[in-house]
């Protein structure tokens, strides 16, 4: 079973970022089963720097669109993403150097995190885009 399981609830009605997301989420539950199942620290490391540079490129696609599409809220959505991208700087570097593991902790903090953002940030952005 699925750490998170993608459900059409979390739509956004945008094709490319609910493509992105599911890729999120895919991301998440990868970092999940690696740790769950003891993988070795390399295997953990290469899992949790693709979520990070992943997490930023999304971030970009998806600052852009709403850039495009003339999203009001896009500086206070910036500035959530920049929070994340801190946090995940900071967490990255204390798993390089060897200050944390990937725990359970992590992993709920990483699924609340997203969820939550896109149920109560990103949907904003969808109406918008729909109407251009």
């Amino acid at each position: 079973m699925a750490f998170l399981t993608w459900t059409s609830e979390y739509s956004v009605g945008v094709e490319a970022m609910d493509r992105q997301h599911r890729h999120l989420v895919d991301l998440i539950n990868q970092l999940h089963t690696a740790m769950k199942n003891g993988a070795p620290r390399s295997e953990i490391h290469d899992v949790f720097q693709g979520l990070a540079v992943y997490t930023q490129q999304h971030f970009t696609a998806e600052e852009a669109f709403m850039q495009r599409t003339g999203y009001q809220g896009l500086q206070g959505h910036q500035a959530q993403h920049r929070e994340l991208i801190s946090s995940l700087g900071i967490l990255w570097k204390d798993f390089q150097a060897g200050r944390m593991t990937v725990s359970l902790e992590l992993m709920k903090f990483l699924k609340q995190w997203l969820l939550n953002h896109i149920l109560n940030s990103d949907r904003k952005y969808a109406p918008v885009a729909v109407c251009r």
